[in-house]
């Protein structure tokens, strides 16, 4: 969603199959749609991901009576400053494209890597939660994909990062292929025909920033780091 001049969105996976946990889902979808409508109505800010993830957490609690177990990633992208914050509650790691100076890679050995975000213990086990907000600075031209647990917990890291790399290098980066590059490649990972179901839901956000992208920094930020994944010596994000 759109808060003043921010994108703000959650992703997330309540563990279990079944009743409960779309039940859970639900209330955790509910708390995020009236914590935007109310922060839009209100003031129009830059959104408190950390009163967020409060409200998230609580709704995950209540409807789970302190069983439920929820990953969780928050989002927060400034538009204006190109600043992105997030907070990452045993989610999968996101994974950074960058262009670096005369369209070479910022990092010649892998042009796709995962982005170093510290991880914190997954929501809806108790109401008071402590998360560490963390901040990266986003360039022109930056593209990062954000998968959901559903894909992690059932592929192995390596093979989804050399699998997705391969395909933004089939892709040329061309963001319209995208969506439907992701949706065909996930199918590929879970070696699925057709009429098959998944062995579990994956949700996948591309962030892309324009090239020609022009950012007024208010203050600094360091840049994002990247953790390099074995075996990923591909170009993408």
């Amino acid at each position: 969603v759109k808060i003043g001049d921010c994108l703000v969105w959650v992703m997330g996976k309540v563990e279990g199959r079944g009743l409960a946990p779309a039940v859970i889902s639900a209330a955790a979808h509910g708390a995020f749609t009236t914590y935007s409508e109310v922060t839009r109505m209100t003031s129009g800010k830059i959104p408190d991901l950390n009163l967020l993830l409060q409200q998230i957490n609580r709704a995950v609690f209540e409807a789970g009576r302190g069983k439920a177990e929820a990953a969780c990633m928050l989002c927060c992208f400034n538009t204006i400053s190109g600043r992105l914050e997030m907070m990452h509650l045993s989610h999968a790691h996101p994974l950074l494209h960058r262009i670096g100076f005369g369209g070479r890679p910022e990092h010649d050995a892998e042009r796709f890597s995962q982005m170093a975000v510290e991880r914190f213990a997954p929501l809806g086990k108790k109401l008071d939660i402590k998360v560490k907000s963390q901040f990266f600075q986003l360039k022109a031209d930056d593209l990062i994909v954000f998968t959901s647990k559903g894909l992690t917990d059932n592929i192995e890291g390596n093979t989804i990062f050399t699998s997705i790399a391969t395909l933004f290098d089939d892709l040329g980066l061309q963001a319209a292929k995208i969506a439907p590059g992701l949706t065909k490649r996930c199918a590929e990972l879970f070696k699925l025909k057709e009429g098959d179901y998944p062995p579990d839901d994956v949700t996948a956000v591309v962030v892309t920033v324009p090239k020609k992208a022009f950012f007024m920094q208010t203050e600094e930020v360091a840049p994002p780091k990247a953790a390099a994944a074995k075996g990923g010596a591909a170009r993408a994000a």
